[in-house]
């Protein structure tokens, strides 16, 4: 499995929160359709961002990172997920 960093953007704080997520799969280069595999609730919207593997960056490296375009929540049967899609930027 692959690891992504995504940077969700907190209007409160205007920071972004970044999280590793490591059980996912990702297909495609430039348009991309991930899965993360759990049931539990994850902070991604349309409008962040996905950095492909780790970085230490505090805010999105946006020449390197995924505009995520739409988020569905298929959190039933066998292996419960979300389905992300994002373009890059």
């Amino acid at each position: 499995m692959n690891k992504i960093t995504a940077f969700h953007f907190n209007k409160l704080s205007k920071k972004y929160e970044k999280t590793v997520y490591e059980n996912i799969s990702v297909h495609g280069s430039n348009s991309i359709t991930m899965r993360i595999f759990t049931d539990e609730p994850i902070k991604i919207s349309p409008e962040d961002y996905i950095f492909r593997g780790v970085t230490s960056e505090e805010n999105p490296p946006k020449d390197k990172s995924y505009k995520i375009t739409a988020v569905y929540e298929n959190l039933r049967g066998t292996r419960p997920h979300y389905k992300i899609k994002g373009e890059f930027i």
